[in-house]
């Protein structure tokens, strides 16, 4: 192990988690999507071969990297990847017109920009105005003008550099809704993230091997803190792209999960399932709601 390492092991780094979940369980599932799973070993396998990619590209330490998906393993892997090669990512909302990613994107400073391939169309019609983007990944299979495809970076050769990274450099940037004005990015650091994790962890008395559904955007704050969640109780992740409410009661049930964050209106529409009773939720222990106000009704109804 080298003295960098060494130095970055006593650091409150995002990377840093994985690699100690990777160390404690490299075979034990980390997340799912639909019909594909990562153990933490494979997701730090690709995790590095992301963080090198990037560094082979010419990313230096502190440029920013955007990312437009729905919820999906890959956005998991470029959370760590990203954070690996010490870049600051920029998740971005999916919702967003195309007019509003430019304002974003020209003023993160992104230099490399991965998106979904529903992206595309949208992406291409900003493409000229983007004043620093100089590589955009897409997740399509083929190549659209000059995007390269994400499954690509893969099967290339990339070497990794463990750069210096220190817990107070930035690791994020969220975007707020710009309901006043401009959307504000705000600047997350690596220990902000880590230490916010290690909290609700704490507060939460979250037990080891727990098992979550993020389904809540994770561009957003509220589901990008439940990321971390996983690699510290080395737990399982089960992630979900739409909001679907007899789905998620299925997975509860099949996957024994024990947590989940929602917003309160999605709690709402959980609680609204016919037959809901039906469904064993036993395993059930810990419901996080944020995003908004919660009525005590609704709370009562969750306790049930």
């Amino acid at each position: 192990m080298s003295a960098n390492m060494i130095s970055m092991s006593r650091q409150l780094l995002v990377g840093e988690l994985l690699r100690k979940a990777t160390f404690k369980s490299p075979n034990q599932l980390a997340y799912s999507y639909e019909n594909r799973t990562l153990t933490y070993r494979q997701l730090q396998t690709r995790s590095y071969q992301l963080a090198g990619w990037l560094q082979n590209q010419g990313l230096k330490k502190g440029d920013k990297v955007g990312f437009l998906f729905k919820n999906n393993l890959e956005f998991i892997e470029l959370f760590f990847g990203v954070s690996l090669s010490g870049g600051v990512g920029v998740p971005l909302n999916f919702r967003l017109v195309s007019e509003e990613l430019l304002y974003i994107l020209n003023d993160s400073d992104t230099k490399i920009l991965f998106i979904g391939e529903e992206f595309e169309d949208s992406i291409a019609s900003i493409k000229d105005k983007l004043v620093n983007v100089e590589i955009i990944v897409s997740l399509g299979s083929d190549q659209k003008g000059d995007m390269i495809s994400y499954g690509k970076i893969f099967s290339t050769l990339s070497t990794f550099e463990d750069r210096s990274i220190n817990d107070d450099d930035e690791c994020m940037i969220i975007y707020t809704s710009g309901t006043t004005g401009k959307p504000k990015g705000v600047v997350l650091t690596h220990k902000n993230l880590v230490v916010n994790a290690q909290n609700m962890i704490w507060e939460l008395q979250l037990e080891y091997n727990f098992k979550q559904i993020i389904v809540a955007p994770l561009f957003h704050i509220g589901a990008m803190g439940t990321i971390l969640y996983s690699c510290l109780t080395n737990g399982f992740s089960v992630i979900h792209r739409e909001f679907e409410p007899t789905n998620i009661l299925s997975t509860i049930q099949t996957q024994q999960i024990n947590g989940m964050f929602l917003v309160p209106s999605m709690w709402n529409s959980i609680l609204q399932v016919p037959n809901i009773e039906s469904y064993d939720l036993s395993s059930m222990k810990k419901c996080f709601i944020g995003g908004a106000i919660c009525p005590l009704e609704i709370k009562k109804q969750i306790m049930e």
